[in-house]
């Protein structure tokens, strides 16, 4: 519920860019409070006697299922925004044309879950919930950091909408 925020945000982000990505501080600074409100809500929940609530009442698990799911509940809090914050960079690097970057944080991803997760669970013997959560925190962590220096190039070699000249600015009279 709380990931579909960051997941429908890429397709935002490429619309209100702008043309020479005029609107990027706005829309870093909107998926910055985004990503903030989406972890924040499910922090609520899995941090909250509304976890008891959530799991026991609406999705139907049984107490012992409850306590169960929190540990790995409250590992993943943070994938919300890792979502929002990914899907921003990913919009930069699209409307950049730069997207062979995307497929590399990709690959790093799905590499750092499945290193963890064999790390956590065969290496150091943990429940396999919570090894998936921490694989799958780590790997978003990481793709999410291999994103930083692309991102940094797509976002200087833009053109500065104020150094832009066009034909009416350059005109005498």
């Amino acid at each position: 519920m709380f990931r579909a925020l960051g997941l429908s945000f890429q397709e935002v982000g490429i619309a209100l860019l702008g043309e020479h990505t005029e609107h990027y501080r706005q829309l870093r600074t909107f998926a910055a409070w985004l990503a903030v409100a989406a972890a924040g809500g499910m922090g609520l929940i899995v941090y909250t006697p509304l976890a008891t609530v959530w799991f026991q009442e609406i999705s139907g698990l049984s107490p012992e299922l409850t306590q169960f799911t929190l540990l790995p509940a409250r590992i993943l809090v943070w994938i919300p925004a890792g979502s929002v914050w990914i899907s921003f960079q990913r919009s930069v690097l699209v409307h950049g044309r730069d997207t062979r970057a995307i497929t590399r944080a990709s690959a790093l991803e799905v590499l750092g879950v499945v290193t963890v997760l064999a790390v956590t669970v065969q290496t150091l013997s943990w429940v396999g919930a919570v090894g998936a959560a921490t694989a799958i925190v780590i790997g978003r962590l990481i793709g999410t950091l291999s994103l930083i220096a692309p991102v940094a190039r797509v976002t200087r070699r833009a053109p500065r909408p104020d150094l832009v000249r066009t034909p009416s600015s350059t005109t005498i009279g």
